[in-house]
């Protein structure tokens, strides 16, 4: 019944699995914008980086098993979530996924090595993996196909034999064993009680041992939790859009406390009710962290679905407190828990060095409130805030301030100025932020943290000079505090000389403590915080000189969170902005005739403080009035402006922008905030919105006319406005792409945080390639790499160059035979130089021939004399043929690598195309032959030739290599080329091409995929299984039947894993004992197709081959065998039976060696002689005198040996003629 089950779930995966693969190539690119194949082998290098350079005893692999044959480790899916982006995560799972059983789901085991991956699964979830998968570098994958895969017995004894073969020369093996904060103490005989571990000590299928017996098992979970942790454009991702959405709801919720409230309810509130959502949210996600197993997203902890988090800001702060530290169990004693990254509220003169040093989260003060923390009694003036994530690396301070900075205009008659001892606290802030805003910009650049901290002093003291603050210098010197700290997925703080530190989010902070009341009041007026969160990104660069360089760029995460926010607490203040406002109800006043008003705007400066504010707007034709909704009313008369522009870029698509270059009398009339050195001031008019239609039908004329003021609106153009005003309107379109976006953009989730997070746009392209790889890049490949428009092209350049085609493939692909129809093909058009390895050249591939054979052409190029002018006129192009199964990218390599610069710019390469025969792709049921996927990598490999199956194009080998090609390299061509005989133009072309190779994409993705590939430090990695190319040479001529015959029962001889001792390719050039002629041999095993063509006697051109071998011998008559760990004495012995047999000599021949059926012939033979006297022969037998009988003829003695004789004499002849003939063996000289 079960089996019945199992079959026909795999009849209906089956039937549906091309509706199912075809949501599962998409998947990856649907759920993350942010992936790349480039990425995927990234995490893997990232991965095998511990086998090669750990501080601990080196290891031969790294273990995954997922499902029951792990009995569900959570550390294996960990790590599987990791490597396949989630796949395995139970909240994150695709619909199409959740129909199929666990069971099958799960069937993975994942055998990591240093330079490649075993990778076992079933075809069902094949479909799945494929798209994460089919671009590791050296990749092994075991798994049978459909049809073999509904043997549920066949099914179990190919999973534990392919698991004896992943490990069978690994020793030293680590397992994944433990997950993120769950830590258990390795035990190796846990492991041994997996299935599939037990399962390899299963007599005659599996290892015939048990699995801790003969492999050292170790715990690697420690070192993949900190790569893990190393950021990457995913996980940046993942952190932006769901850990830095879940951040920003809980400052948005700190906001509600005071937004919903009036200017009365403020002042009684107290640091705890503030500090609600923050503790909250501290200790709940703390706490549903523990809840939901944390499980790993992308190397960050995910913390709480999205409706907890909203739910986690109103439970009751001790209840999730006291859950937090009993499942988390992190204590204030814990070394996990770290004083100064707790969230914390605290009122105006209680912000002391003490309390901020002595505050718990747990117990804040329900006595502190806004009304009663101010030294000198009354209002607090600012408070301090920090958010913090409870197992994550962002986190953030800010001063916010009570009361305004500003006093609206209301006339000239009317020109109040707020009292200086209300602008100190916010000039010293602002100072604080310039300073820990230049600290990063410094730090991103050195990168020193005592520079940083130098650059971050200076800046704060002169920008305290700007404000005329200087004798608060002195005095607060001593009391500031600066901290730049690297912090893990986890929250905890890393140290900056780790190597680690990297890819880790960094906080800068500067705290400023006790600042005293200068002004005379008594105690200090509290404390400045401010901090930011922070990513950096470095590229490495080399000169053109050889120097090395960087290029660096950094993103404030934490830029989401407000600068700079004031609240009017003072009825006073409230009282004089709606005083402000009365001008609305006034026909003439001094700000002239209302134009148009009430409809939202953005204010917007280039203070580093200020951002896109939104607020109403109401145009006056003498000046403006602007409410904000927590500031109040400002008002600005056009005798305040020195200038007043708009721009709207000619379009109604562009966002409109009124400039305001301002005069500095406007400034104690406009918030502190607001006040940039540029004095400029800018408000936005989005595009559709009322007031930007009623802008151009009521104001634009109205205002371009000169009014009272002198001042008239000027329409200018771009290249009018300065730098500055160009990026804040650059920032202010970026807030209109957010707010028009339409909710099922999937591809815009970062998209919503480019207007608070600037250059998030720019810093993600930045991170995706310095995330990818620590080695260094070409300066002038930098703008193609930052997808930037390149200053320069080489195009003009590379037409001078001769143009390099590569031709890849495996023994058998028909390379050979597509290189020679090209070369004959289009030989008029010009000369060719072709390099393929010579028939019986064994050697593996090495650069120095590819290196003397560019040498030669270049040479052989320079010397051509004038005679030869004309003939030289036709463009000369190379042609090179990868030999046996070298790696395409170290072909390319050795080309960029030539020792000889002139050498090395005189040739460019065009294009690589692959060759592959799909019949002879596989060495069983999906496992390619080594380095064939490799050889269509995307970045290097523009076309695929497919030189078998042509016709049969539905055919289901070709159907699944074809899909399979197009995942690991979605930009190839494919072309179908019987035998390697192409037969369109358009295909000729696309070989032939001067710039594919070259083209933006190509280079991107190449620096991307093979990191080092242009300075030749790319590592190909081995060949596995190990193949060999075996050339035995002989003098003697073959018999061509045994030739043939014995080559065609090689197929049958094929073995399956560990595949040791097969062949799969002959090549050679031999003699046939029927012929003088010598013939070129090609067979290939696994198709069974045996050619030989015979060789022109005689004097020949030179053949359409070398290798850059020089003083060649004559090749003489040679076989060269290609297959899986072959011996040469085996391969000898293959021989010798193909070679005409000698002669034995025979035995003489006597009566008691011949056989019932000689002695019955000689009696037929004679039998009718007639008989000695005394006997005759009555018909049936002979009988004489005494009625004796015989069934034989009496003189049968006689015949007999008259036969032996006549026998004899010829076997001493044939002995005769043997001893003459010379023995010799196929293999003598």
């Amino acid at each position: 019944m079960e089996g019945e089950t199992m079959l026909s779930m795999l009849q209906e995966a089956s039937a549906g699995r091309e509706r199912r693969s075809a949501g599962a190539w998409r998947s990856s690119s649907a759920r993350f914008h942010s992936f790349s194949a480039s990425l995927s082998c990234s995490r893997l290098r990232r991965v095998q980086a511990l086998l090669n350079y750990s501080n601990k005893q080196k290891s031969d692999g790294i273990l995954c098993i997922l499902g029951i044959d792990s009995r569900y480790n959570e550390g294996c899916r960990e790590l599987a979530n990791y490597l396949l982006f989630d796949l395995y995560n139970q909240t994150n799972i695709d619909s199409d996924v959740t129909d199929l059983p666990e069971e099958v789901f799960d069937d993975v085991i994942i055998l990591i090595k240093s330079e490649s991956v075993h990778l076992y699964c079933n075809p069902i979830n094949y479909n799945y993996l494929l798209p994460y998968v089919a671009y590791w570098k050296n990749l092994h994958l075991h798994c049978l196909t459909v049809k073999e895969y509904e043997d549920e017995e066949l099914a179990e004894e190919f999973k534990i034999t392919s698991f004896v073969n992943m490990v069978q020369d690994c020793c030293r093996i680590q397992v994944p064993y433990s997950f993120q904060g769950h830590v258990r103490t390795f035990d190796m005989f846990i492991v041994e009680k997996w299935p599939i571990v037990q399962a390899f000590a299963l007599e005659g299928i599996g290892g015939g041992e048990f699995f801790t017996m003969k492999h050292e098992m170790f715990d690697a979970s420690e070192e993949l939790w900190q790569v893990y942790s190393s950021l990457d454009p995913v996980s940046l991702e993942v952190l932006i859009t769901e850990d830095l959405v879940a951040f920003e709801k809980q400052w948005d919720s700190f906001f509600s406390n005071f937004d919903i409230e009036n200017s009365s309810s403020l002042l009684e509130l107290s640091e705890a009710q503030s500090g609600e959502p923050l503790a909250s949210r501290y200790t709940t996600y703390s706490w549903k962290s523990r809840q939901m197993g944390c499980k790993l997203l992308h190397g960050f902890q995910h913390q709480c679905s999205f409706m907890d988090q909203l739910s986690g800001g109103m439970m009751p702060f001790r209840t999730y407190f006291s859950h937090g530290l009993i499942t988390s169990q992190i204590t204030e004693k814990s070394s996990l828990f770290s004083t100064h990254r707790q969230p914390f509220v605290l009122f105006g003169c209680h912000s002391t060095k003490e309390n901020l040093n002595s505050y718990s989260f747990t117990f804040p003060s329900e006595g502190h409130l806004v009304k009663n923390t101010n030294n000198r009694g009354g209002t607090a003036r600012h408070m301090v805030v920090q958010c913090t994530s409870p197992r994550g690396p962002l986190a953030c301070s800010r001063t916010y301030f009570f009361g305004n900075t500003h006093v609206p205009y209301m006339s000239k008659d009317s020109n109040q100025q707020k009292n200086d001892d209300f602008l100190v606290l916010p000039q010293i802030y602002i100072a604080v932020v310039e300073a820990v805003l230049a600290s990063i910009r410094c730090y991103v650049e050195t990168p020193s943290i005592k520079i940083a901290k130098e650059i971050a002093e200076d800046v704060f003291l002169s920008t305290l000079d700007c404000y005329g603050l200087g004798h608060y210098k002195p005095i607060l010197r001593s009391k500031l505090c600066f901290l730049i700290e690297a912090v893990n997925s986890h929250g905890t703080i890393i140290s900056l000389e780790s190597h680690s530190s990297k890819f880790l989010i960094k906080t800068a902070s500067m705290t400023v403590y006790d600042i005293p009341d200068l002004t005379g009041g008594k105690g200090t007026l509290g404390s400045i915080v401010f901090s930011e969160s922070f990513i950096e990104s470095k590229i490495f660069l080399k000169e053109k000189d050889g120097t090395m360089s960087t290029d660096s760029n950094y993103m404030i995460l934490s830029a989401i969170v407000p600068r700079y926010v004031s609240w009017m607490v003072e009825d006073a203040e409230v009282k004089l902005s709606e005083e402000v406002q009365q001008v609305l109800k006034m026909k003439e006043h001094f700000l002239g005739t209302l134009l148009i008003g009430g409809d939202s705007a953005y204010i917007y400066s280039g203070s580093s403080v200020a951002r896109p504010e939104e607020g109403k707007l109401f145009i006056f034709s003498e000046g403006i009035l602007f409410i904000h909704p927590r500031s109040g009313s400002m008002t600005i008369s056009k005798n305040h402006m020195a200038a007043l522009k708009y721009y709207d870029g000619n379009s109604p698509g562009v966002v409109g922008v009124l400039i305001i270059e301002y005069k500095k009398s406007l400034l104690p009339h406009l918030p502190i905030h607001l006040h940039s050195t540029s004095n400029c001031l800018m408000f936005a008019l989005m595009p559709g919105s009322r007031i930007y239609k009623s802008f151009y039908a009521q104001v634009m004329s109205t205002w371009q006319k000169m009014g009272k003021s002198g001042i008239a609106l000027k329409i200018c153009q771009r290249e009018q406005l300065s730098e500055e005003q160009k990026q804040l309107h650059c920032n202010l379109e970026k807030v209109f792409e957010v707010q028009s976006r339409t909710r099922n953009e999937e591809r815009s989730r970062l998209k919503q945080f480019s207007a608070d997070i600037l250059g998030l746009d720019v810093f993600v392209q930045h991170f995706a390639v310095s995330s990818m790889s620590h080695e260094p890049v070409r300066r002038s490949d930098l703008p193609i790499l930052l997808q930037q428009p390149s200053s320069f092209s080489s195009e003009s350049d590379d037409q001078n160059k001769m143009v390099i085609t590569i031709v890849a493939g495996l023994p058998g692909s028909y390379k050979e035979e597509l290189c020679t129809y090209i070369v004959n093909l289009t030989q008029e058009h010009g000369r060719w130089s072709v390099y393929r390895q010579m028939l019986d050249n064994c050697e593996p591939f090495n650069y120095g021939q590819i290196h003397h054979f560019l040498s030669s052409v270049l040479e052989a190029q320079r010397n051509r004399t004038v005679r030869q002018s004309v003939y030289s006129r036709r463009k000369v192009r190379l042609l090179i043929v990868t030999p046996g199964y070298t790696d395409v990218i170290d072909v390319v390599q050795a080309i960029q690598m030539h020792p000889d610069p002139e050498v090395q710019s005189a040739f460019v390469i065009g294009a690589v195309t692959t060759c592959i025969d799909p019949l002879c792709s596989t060495m069983e049921h999906r496992l390619l032959f080594p380095k064939l996927l490799d050889q269509c990598s995307q970045g290097v490999v523009s076309n695929v030739v497919l030189t078998s199956l042509t016709s049969e194009q539905r055919h289901p080998l070709l159907v699944h290599l074809q899909k399979l090609i197009r995942v690991a390299n979605p930009r190839t061509a494919f072309i179908l080329a019987e035998k390697g005989a192409v037969t369109r133009n358009a295909d000729i072309e696309m070989i032939l091409s001067g710039s594919s190779f070259s083209e933006p994409f190509m280079l991107r993705t190449r620096y991307l995929m093979f990191p080092g590939w242009w300075n030749g430090k790319f590592r190909s990695g081995p060949i596995f299984p190990q193949m060999t190319q075996i050339c035995i040479r002989f003098s003697c001529s073959l018999d061509k039947a045994r030739f043939v015959t014995k080559c065609k029962a090689l197929r049958n001889t094929l073995k399956s894993s560990p595949f040791c001792g097969n062949t799969y390719h002959i090549r050679a050039q031999l003699k046939f004992s029927d012929s003088e002629k010598r013939f070129e041999i090609c067979h290939n095993i696994q198709t069974n197709i045996f050619t030989a063509h015979p060789l022109e006697d005689g004097p020949s051109p030179p053949p359409l081959q070398g290798d850059g071998r020089l003083n060649r011998k004559p090749l003489g008559s040679f076989v060269v065998f290609i297959g899986c760990m072959l011996k040469e004495e085996t391969m000898k012995d293959w021989l010798r039976q193909c070679a005409r047999q000698k002669l034995m000599k025979k035995s003489l021949k006597t009566f008691e060696t011949l056989t019932k059926q000689e002695i019955k012939n000689i009696h037929i033979k004679r039998h009718l002689e007639l008989p000695p006297p005394g006997w005759f022969y009555n018909g049936n037998q002979f009988v004489n005198f005494f009625g004796e009988k015989s069934d034989y003829h009496p003189l049968m003695d006689t015949f007999i040996e008259e036969y032996l004789l006549e026998v004899n004499k010829d076997i001493e002849k044939h002995n005769a003629e043997v001893e003459k003939q010379e023995s010799q063996d196929l293999f003598e000289p």
